[in-house]
């Protein structure tokens, strides 16, 4: 695999994960481990996407704002530059269990089969 299939590969999980995230009523802040500063609350799933894949690594926080109020449901890990399937490296447990969870588990089973598909074909 070249670093563009890697990196698209790596783009569509975490964009799963944000599309889940925006699609059940939650939100997403952007820490790519910079300065204060360069945290990006987004409002949207499409100001996320913009907002990915700038560092190595970075963590999404997921949130709702509840009266007022900012409250974290959990966050999302993003190592880039691995394998691509494995960009989630962690998550917390929680709330947001119930969309990470099948994203997760559908990229191993990816990478599962697509190892079986190289071992059967040499």
């Amino acid at each position: 695999m070249n670093v563009q299939q890697r990196q698209a590969i790596e783009r569509k999980i975490v964009e799963q994960v944000i599309d889940a995230a925006f699609a059940n009523g939650y939100k997403i802040w952007i820490d790519n481990g910079g300065d204060w500063d360069e945290v990006v609350f987004c409002e949207t799933a499409a100001d996320a996407k913009r907002e990915i894949m700038h560092t190595d690594e970075e963590y999404l926080h997921i949130y709702k704002v509840e009266d007022g109020v900012q409250k974290g449901y959990g966050w999302v890990w993003c190592v880039y530059g691995n394998d691509g399937w494995d960009v989630i490296a962690d998550y917390s447990t929680g709330a947001i269990n119930e969309i990470v969870d099948p994203i997760v588990n559908a990229a191993i089973d990816g990478s599962n089969l697509a190892h079986e598909a190289a071992t059967n074909s040499q």
